[in-house]
């Protein structure tokens, strides 16, 4: 019986020393607010992201924004980019994967108040991590080009 608890023992120490690796790419935090366009070919939100520290924070943020210019209408007037059929193509989630994953969403954003981080908008969450409001710009026209190249989006809805 001994034995069995030790062994119990060490099997819970080893399980909770073992490095967790990142089973998904996708942003973590899904919360943000449409907050203008610019022009045809911009929007501008309030975007919210988690992560260990204020950088982490702030690409969750911008992979936030990108991922409800998508895949999510938000307050603020935003609509989605996928309509409902769009978003069912079974190609779409490894898709996003490997655009979050690769980083190649930077090439879609930007954040205009990266230096200026309002302290109203930098949350301390129970674990310890940062939850980070910031203002990032999607570029609309370009995003929606790229998942017309990528094969989701067969006309401008």
């Amino acid at each position: 019986m001994k034995k069995i608890i030790i062994l119990l023992m060490l099997i819970t120490v080893w399980g909770c020393a073992t490095k967790i690796e990142k089973t998904s790419f996708l942003p973590e935090s899904r919360q943000a607010t449409c907050e203008s366009s610019i022009g045809n070919d911009a929007v501008k939100y309030i975007s919210w992201g988690i992560g260990k520290d204020n950088l982490e924070a702030q690409n969750d943020a911008k992979k936030c924004a990108v991922y409800c210019c998508i895949m999510l209408d938000v307050t603020g007037g935003c609509k989605a980019m996928l309509n409902p059929e769009q978003k069912n193509d079974p190609n779409l989630k490894q898709y996003l994967e490997n655009f979050f994953k690769d980083n190649s969403f930077n090439d879609f954003v930007s954040l205009t108040n990266e230096d200026r981080i309002d302290p109203d908008k930098r949350i301390k969450t129970a674990d310890g991590r940062i939850k980070l409001g910031v203002q990032v710009v999607v570029r609309y026209t370009d995003l929606k080009n790229e998942l017309k190249r990528a094969g989701f989006i067969k006309n401008f809805n």
